[in-house]
């Protein structure tokens, strides 16, 4: 895969650069499956959530995010030249978690989904989401991880995510096939910090609340298959909805004093 970049002045857009994928091990990595651009716009990450550890492993689909930044407002990326205890790329933790399935970047933090976690009780599937601390000299150690509010293989938490662009005080994770009440109904989780907090670390953030699509949904409707939030509004798609017709789709608006 590969991504092409391009800048807007005024109604015209033009052609700045390709980027291909810096680390090729082995076919179907799916360079450029999710990116982002930070709000400020001199940050870009790329995920390729098939890549694989080894040359010799076609399989293994850990996944990897790498951060760009940019030499000025309209001028081309590179890959981040890390400092010291910093990163240019991560790469997940296991085999088959496909890391960076979904992505989204603030101006200070990249949030991330692992849908393919599993979790210690062996629940397979049932998916994780990283925010992480960067800046112009990379990753930052400084990250936070949650697994899914409600333990359940196969929900794939992580599918979906978002973080707020005007502000970065809260973000949005999809869950859409959790099967409670019924089969792939969905549901998606918010996470904020304390609204007095100044300087914010990863660690500030905490889960508020999560919400399935019992009440808004059919069955089957994969609520929080894809989702955004800025400014305390949230937007969370259903795209298998049935009403009014048989997946026919949906998207729900909720306002939340985040």
């Amino acid at each position: 895969g590969n991504v092409r970049v391009y800048h807007r002045t005024g109604t015209t857009w033009t052609y700045l650069q390709i980027i291909g994928t810096p680390i090729d091990q082995n076919d179907n990595e799916q360079f450029g499956y999710a990116l982002d651009v930070s709000p400020n716009g001199q940050s870009l990450v790329i995920s390729a959530p098939l890549y694989d550890n080894s040359p010799s492993d076609s399989n293994d689909d850990r996944g990897i995010i790498y951060l760009y930044t940019s030499n000025g407002t309209g001028g081309n990326f590179s890959l981040v030249s890390p400092g010291v205890g910093q990163f240019a790329f991560l790469t997940g933790n296991s085999g088959g978690d496909q890391t960076g399935f979904d992505l989204s970047l603030s101006n200070s933090f990249i949030v991330y989904g692992i849908p393919h976690a599993d979790v210690v009780n062996g629940a397979s599937n049932n998916g994780s989401v990283v925010i992480r601390a960067y800046n112009s000299l990379g990753f930052t150690a400084s990250s936070k991880f949650f697994s899914a509010p409600v333990t359940q293989a196969n929900q794939y938490f992580g599918t979906s995510v978002s973080i707020g662009k005007t502000d970065e005080h809260a973000f949005v994770v999809g869950s859409p096939y959790y099967n409670t009440p019924s089969f792939e109904t969905g549901l998606f989780a918010v996470y904020s910090i304390n609204q007095s907090i100044n300087a914010i670390n990863p660690s500030d953030f905490n889960l508020v609340s999560y919400t399935d699509g019992g009440d808004y949904v059919a069955g089957s409707s994969q609520f929080g298959f894809s989702l955004a939030t800025d400014s305390n509004i949230i937007a969370v798609g259903a795209p298998y909805n049935d009403a009014p017709s048989g997946d026919s789709g949906s998207t729900s608006l909720f306002f939340y004093p985040y």
